[in-house]
């Protein structure tokens, strides 16, 4: 490697998180930061509980204030935006293809319209680059509304179709701006905070992504972990003008594994995880989720999906409030928890579920539409899904297989499940098969339609089972003081 630094020493542990909203988001949203240490909404922000420190701007790093980047927080015009942006490209370009840039402290709207990304790895720029902040309420990197929404540049970094090595983006916060952009779906344009393509390996540890207009990361066939970060608000323009937001969108292939550990997803307009194509392995643990228009995981393809450790909730009432329904359509305020809805691989997908615990949905939590799964897994709790949120499709059964489309839910190995206050039955699975140990319920309409499911086991009016789920402020990215 030369004079340039090792990535692989520059990994830090994350602190436990909080979910404090940096100056930068509160100025798009039209409000105050609240003072340091101070939640935004104590109902639903817990207060920061530890910090943590980021070592000092990496050896062979290259500055981008050396080439002319200067913090514009107020977005004042597009002239300032692309003087950061040349910066940018300048900065990458003196690292050298597999080097590093540096965003030292300060908030760099940045944005330029006259190319299809604004900073485009291994075309333009160097394959390759990695960048690194000084931590997410410190160094932002934030999409300027003083673009064209008739041009394509709204895509942050666009790494392009060549080998890239091993990449590392960390301790930064990526803002996408989504309340200033008006609407790209109507000008047929899309905003990402970063699109892989080609070969080679990332890492995102420690990194704060929020308002991004449509879809966060775009990995396609990308290796890549991610690691204490934190999504919030992604996808929700996309979604309330018509189109669609996720905040991770994976081709993870066969042989491959995506790990997305210690995250917190909040207020996604779509899925918080849509897996396209692909028959890889994607593994979550110790994840929070918390607001997801359609669902957690839209699974078209692959070949194993775990989730462990983790609390999940479709429905909030703040996407209710946030995300509109065109008229004649069914909302998008928490629809599911695992959507099987194409079927795009060469693999039927196995989902393991492991001290699992999912509130709140207002269709099915579990739609095997088209194609089947495999289910396994133990200390699965699941309340209020199917339901009481949604008067006209609210009696569907919590596990539904769509027979007539060739969908079920085969070989069942369950050993404890628990399904409580749903308002329709527990399965409607009648092409389905397999076995649960034992299963506690309550409050539903009744037990439905089994299929080839035994239950060895059937406690009715049974408590809930606890599983040992993470809370959220235990996972996230680190804000320091």
């Amino acid at each position: 490697m030369g004079g340039k630094f090792s990535r692989r020493r520059l990994l830090i542990a994350g602190g436990t998180a909080t979910a404090l909203v940096m100056g930068v988001g509160y100025r798009l949203l039209g409000q105050s930061p609240p003072a340091r240490g101070q939640p935004s909404d104590p109902t639903e922000t817990p207060e920061e509980t530890e910090t943590s420190t980021t070592e000092a701007p990496p050896t062979g790093a290259e500055n981008i204030k050396d080439y002319g980047a200067e913090p514009n927080p107020e977005d004042p015009n597009l002239e300032s935006a692309v003087r950061n942006t040349k910066a940018l490209r300048a900065a990458a370009t003196a690292a050298g293809e597999g080097g590093t840039i540096y965003v030292p402290p300060g908030t760099y709207f940045f944005g330029q319209e006259d190319r299809t990304s604004n900073v485009g790895f291994g075309e333009n720029e160097p394959a390759g680059i990695s960048i690194v902040g000084d931590g997410p309420s410190k160094s932002t990197l934030a999409l300027t509304e003083h673009l064209d929404n008739g041009d394509e540049s709204h895509v942050l970094f666009k790494y392009r179709n060549v080998s890239h090595g091993e990449i590392e983006i960390r301790d930064i916060a990526i803002d996408g701006n989504y309340e200033n952009l008006g609407n790209l779906i109507e000008a047929e344009r899309a905003s990402r905070a970063f699109e892989m393509n080609g070969t080679g390996s990332i890492s995102f540890n420690n990194v704060f992504f929020r308002g991004i207009y449509t879809t966060a990361l775009r990995l396609r066939e990308f290796n890549a972990s991610i690691d204490r970060c934190t999504f919030e608000e992604i996808g929700i323009g996309g979604k309330d003008h018509g189109g669609s937001g996720h905040a991770v969108e994976t081709y993870v292939k066969y042989g491959d594994e995506l790990t997305i550990r210690r995250c917190s997803f909040r207020r996604i307009g779509s899925f918080a995880v849509n897996w396209r194509y692909n028959d890889g392995a994607i593994v979550m643990e110790d994840c929070h989720v918390s607001g997801t228009g359609t669902g957690i995981v839209k699974l078209s393809t692959g070949n194993r999906l775990e989730i462990r450790n983790s609390y999940l909730e479709a429905h909030t009432e703040w996407l209710t409030e946030h995300i509109s329904t065109p008229d004649g359509e069914v909302p998008f305020h928490g629809r599911h928890f695992i959507n099987k809805l194409f079927e795009r691989g060469e693999r039927v997908p196995t989902v393991v579920l492991e001290n699992v615990e999912f509130h709140d949905c207002t269709h099915e939590a579990f739609k095997i539409r088209q194609a089947p799964i495999e289910l396994h897994g133990d200390m699965i709790a699941l309340h209020r899904a199917s339901g009481p949120y949604n008067e006209e499709e609210g009696d569907n059964a919590v596990f539904r297989d769509y027979a007539w489309t060739g969908s079920a839910i085969r070989n069942i190995d369950i050993k404890r499940l628990s399904v409580h206050d749903a308002r329709g039955d527990v399965f409607e699975v009648p092409n389905s098969n397999g076995a649960i140990e034992t299963l506690n319920r309550r409050g539903n309409a009744g037990l439905g339609t089994v299929g080839d499911v035994e239950i060895e086991t059937d406690n009715v009016d049974a408590e809930a089972f606890r599983p040992a789920v993470v809370s959220r402020d235990e996972v996230g990215c680190s804000f320091d003081s």
